[in-house]
């Protein structure tokens, strides 16, 4: 909504320089956008544009064997961590240090080893050599160092945790007691096979994520975030709180296209949280909408961030599933959001903005609609059960031609190199932490550490499945906060899913849609909720004020993973009959508890009624029949007080 300003005639946008600002202070992958514009800089971009192309070509035309092409896309990666991400957050990333380019030549070295011994390796069975042995201790200092740069200190502890155990766990007691790996089985096993370091995740990072962080990027370069924001003004900034619900739309229909919570919450904060703050919201509410309805940017099909992809590679389970499954659960979310953005504009009787600022539906459609053309051919396609790469291959072009038909979107060489550069620099940190997260997965195959440690989770929670609900949802926070969202989700997935599928039998898809859940809502869960404190920057709000209103705002989206394990039809694994009555009951139960925590519903609600529409929705979410009767007998109840007493206020000023 570049048109949009206020009174003063000035625009209605966070300027740059501050969005840059924040980028750089809570978002590590903010660096990756930058060049130093000199001969490294051009080496690092054709670099990753060269990445790129390696990924298409090999999505489209075939991969080399899966050792060769994940040690290729590496011998890529890790020396672009090292030459763009600092070694300390202080520094800028341009020029690197002597350490930086040390780090880089060690990574080219050990990549181009597995490469030319390739064959060599095969034919001795993966049995690491003496020299092999020294190789591998200095790959996992690299790994942990590239994890450190692109994710956090604490991931490297515990991958550092997992690796120790495979080697002491002779000398521990009780459960946690194995016979132990020796060194030279750990370097054959991390080292030398696909189970590694150079696992299937690496391999998914190589192919179906880079492809479509490739898509994305082209997406976002020919304009298609400008047509969300105009298209979401058109819809929604003319009802009660406009600029609220704007912000809503937007974040949800820009994460289709974007994985990143904080770069969600920067770009579309920057119209929409002034709009709020102007409209009458308090700046820690209006940086709360925009942090919770950015996080969620990750549950929106087809896209869905890297973490989807990864799902499918560890379950699976087709990605094309993966995506209707996550349809029902991102509905009931901002099903929650915008209820209580609407409800909070109806009790401090807030206006939307006027019409004739905003642009009209048709002309947004009719102007820009076709920039979304792309982005419909891949939805259709996957529904058609197309393979993902298949069309995601045929997706990137697509976009280039649909981009050609208006001037103003047309991409020459240049950008397309650009778009290419940046997409290879966007893939880094999602190569790096699945290069860490797969030795975790590997010594979990080699210890059996899984099972202990969901035997001792049931244990526990003394064998009671809510109880293990609630246990897992605090460890996948905890562990969450601070930490992205793919590292988050492949840990949990080895630790902390096989507990509810082994324990409880829950469905494998449901079991890991929970642990992906409530490690992103970790993003809005105070005392770390990054988004939120991104998006409190920009409202020039108090952070901690704006964290916890962040966390009181995305109250329904902890209640939605609970309602698909009680319910998985809800992710349509085996859909019924039933499944549509589900999916109206839970979305009432949504709506209501954001009732009952806002404390409006058609009137101001008084402390019983609250409590009411709190009981409400606890019954509506359970998918029992007895329930839902008991459930709508008193919602008509509390309908028919609130129309009571709104008809009473109402006639108290006629």
């Amino acid at each position: 909504m570049d048109d949009l300003r206020d009174t003063n005639g000035e625009k209605k946008i966070i300027d740059e320089e501050t969005q840059q600002e924040l980028l750089d202070k809570f978002d590590r992958d903010s660096v990756v956008e930058k060049t130093d514009g000199g001969k490294l800089g051009y080496i690092t971009d054709a670099v990753a544009a060269f990445m790129s192309l390696y990924i298409i070509y090999t999505c489209g035309f075939g991969a080399p064997e899966a050792m060769l092409h994940r040690a290729t896309f590496m011998l890529m990666c890790l020396p672009l961590v090292f030459l763009i991400y600092p070694a300390k957050k202080s520094n800028k990333g341009f020029p690197p240090k002597w350490y930086d380019y040390a780090a880089a030549g060690v990574s080219i070295a050990i990549c181009l080893y597995m490469m030319i011994q390739h064959n060599a390796i095969i034919q001795r069975n993966a049995m690491a050599t003496s020299f092999e042995k020294y190789l591998f201790a200095i790959a996992v200092l690299v790994i942990l160092e590239a994890v450190r740069r692109v994710a956090s200190l604490g991931m490297v502890c515990i991958i550092g945790v997992f690796l120790a155990y495979a080697y002491v766990g002779k000398y521990l007691p009780g459960v946690f007691a194995h016979p132990g790996i020796t060194f030279g089985r750990m370097a054959s096993y991390l080292l030398l096979t696909a189970e590694g370091i150079f696992g299937s995740t690496v391999g998914t990072a190589a192919g179906m994520v880079g492809l479509f962080i490739i898509f994305a990027s082209f997406m976002e370069k020919t304009g298609v975030g400008r047509f969300i924001n105009n298209f979401a003004f058109s819809l929604t900034g003319s009802s009660a709180g406009g600029p609220a619900k704007v912000s809503v739309v937007t974040s949800a229909l820009f994460g289709t296209i974007s994985g990143n919570a904080v770069s969600n919450v920067v770009t579309t904060g920057a119209f929409t949280i002034p709009l709020m703050k102007k409209t009458g919201y308090q700046s820690e509410f209006a940086g709360a909408v925009e942090a919770v309805s950015s996080t969620a940017g990750q549950l929106m099909p087809p896209i869905m961030g890297a973490s989807a992809f990864i799902m499918a590679d560890i379950t699976g389970i087709a990605y094309s599933k993966i995506c209707i499954a996550a349809i029902v659960p991102v509905l009931l979310y901002y099903a929650g959001c915008f209820t209580m953005v609407h409800l909070r504009a109806k009790k401090l009787d807030l206006k939307g903005l006027p019409k004739e600022e905003l642009p009209k539906l048709r002309n947004v459609i009719l102007k820009e609609g076709y920039l979304a053309i792309p982005f419909i051919f891949v939805v259709t396609m996957l529904m058609m059960r197309y393979t993902v790469t298949f069309v995601g291959f045929l997706a990137i072009p697509l976009c280039v031609i649909i981009a050609a038909l208006k001037k103003e979107t047309r991409l020459n060489i240049k950008d397309i190199i650009g778009i290419l550069a940046i997409s290879g620099k966007r893939l880094l940190s999602i190569g790096a932490v699945c290069g860490g997260i797969s030795m975790i997965m590997a010594v979990c195959n080699l210890t059996g550490i899984t099972q202990t440690l969901s035997s001792m989770i049931i244990k526990l929670a003394g064998g009671n499945f809510f109880i293990t609900l609630i246990l897992i949802a605090v460890i996948c926070i905890v562990m969450g906060m601070g930490l992205p969202t793919v590292s988050v989700y492949m840990l949990l997935s080895t630790v902390a899913a096989p507990a509810l599928i082994m324990g409880f039998d829950v469905p494998v898809l449901a079991a890991h849609f929970f642990v992906f859940y409530f490690g992103l809502l970790a993003n809005v869960t105070p005392p770390v909720a990054i988004p939120a404190y991104a998006a409190a920057g920009l409202a020039d709000s108090n952070p901690s004020k704006t964290g916890w209103q962040a966390f009181r705002l995305a109250l329904g989206g902890y209640l939605v993973p609970f309602i698909f394990i009680v319910s998985p039809d809800l992710l349509f694994i085996h859909p019924t009959y039933k499944t549509a009555v589900t999916i109206l009951t839970s979305i009432a139960g949504v709506v209501l508890l954001s009732s009952a925590v806002e404390g409006w519903l058609m009137t101001r609600m008084k402390l019983p009624q609250r409590v009411l529409a709190g009981i409400v929705a606890a019954l509506m979410v359970v998918p029992e029949s007895i329930t839902d009767i008991i459930g709508i007998v008193f919602l008509c109840i509390l309908i028919f007080v609130q129309v009571k007493e709104r008809n009473v206020k109402i006639s108290e000023y006629v």
